[in-house]
């Protein structure tokens, strides 16, 4: 008999319901944390830094949150340094590198219309090892 820990409901973005406001503000060095992580990626953000930094209030344990967008950020930068990338194009690689933050499932390491599978590999490569 397998056992299912539930199901997975497909919900659009704009209908999700975010968590309660844990904490008024953030302590000073998790914010200036934060602003640099920003700072970091902000050409590719879809929120403003005030949308940003509400989601991490948010959090239960900000700091844990925190540490893995500072691993996103410099595997981002790290990444498009040395690139003239589109703006679709560096989207990609950040959308990629939040997915992968966030899963411990296999993913599709094959080519798509914004990453090849090698850029796809050197992410995780990067993401891995830094």
């Amino acid at each position: 008999m397998e056992k299912t820990k539930g199901t997975i409901k497909v919900v659009e973005v704009d209908k999700i319901n975010p968590g309660p406001i844990r904490k008024e503000t953030l302590p000073d060095n998790l914010y200036n944390r934060l602003k640099k992580i920003f700072e970091a990626t902000f050409e590719v953000q879809s929120m403003t830094f005030k949308k940003f930094e509400e989601g991490f209030r948010r959090d239960i344990n900000p700091l844990s949150e925190i540490i893995i967008w500072e691993r996103i950020a410099k595997v981002y930068v790290q990444f498009i340094i040395d690139h003239h990338f589109s703006l679709e194009k560096k989207e990609a690689v950040l959308f990629f590198l939040i997915f992968l933050s966030a899963t411990s499932t296999p993913f599709d390491l094959s080519d798509d219309n914004n990453l090849t599978a090698i850029e796809k590999k050197h992410l995780v490569d990067l993401y891995l090892n830094i």
